[in-house]
């Protein structure tokens, strides 16, 4: 008799995006920093601490290229809504939105914000005018 295994063997881990209070703007988490913060997971989380620039460096690789759930908050405890599949945000709705990964899977770039801030971020992503949808 055999069995076979089907899923995901690895559990997925929680990231808790932790933004300064009122922030809004583009958030980077950049890998591979000699300088940057050694990233420790605490009861299957871990916390992601932005500074007031928005730039967040850690050791290693991108936590964000693993499985994982995002959660996001201002550090006064303030939730922060994250739009997808299983969640939607209005779009004048402050909210964590993905922007995109860049610089061979070294960093990982988000807006706090609202919708119609986002061409904004993403000219600033990408380092040039991207076409109006």
């Amino acid at each position: 008799m055999f069995g076979i295994a089907v899923g995901c063997q690895k559990k997925s881990m929680t990231l808790e995006f932790v933004v300064p209070t009122g922030f809004s703007g583009v958030l980077k988490l950049r890998a591979s920093s000699t300088g940057g913060v050694e990233l420790a997971a605490t009861n299957g989380s871990i916390s992601l601490v932005f500074p007031a620039s928005g730039a967040l460096d850690v050791k290693g690789t991108l936590p964000t290229l693993e499985w994982h759930k995002p959660v996001a908050r201002f550090a006064d405890g303030t939730s922060i809504p994250i739009p997808g599949p299983a969640a939607t945000v209005p779009d004048d709705a402050v909210a964590l939105r993905g922007l995109g990964i860049k610089n061979n899977n070294t960093e990982s770039w988000y807006l706090v914000g609202k919708a119609d801030q986002m061409q904004d971020a993403m000219n600033k992503f990408y380092g040039f005018e991207v076409p109006k949808r």
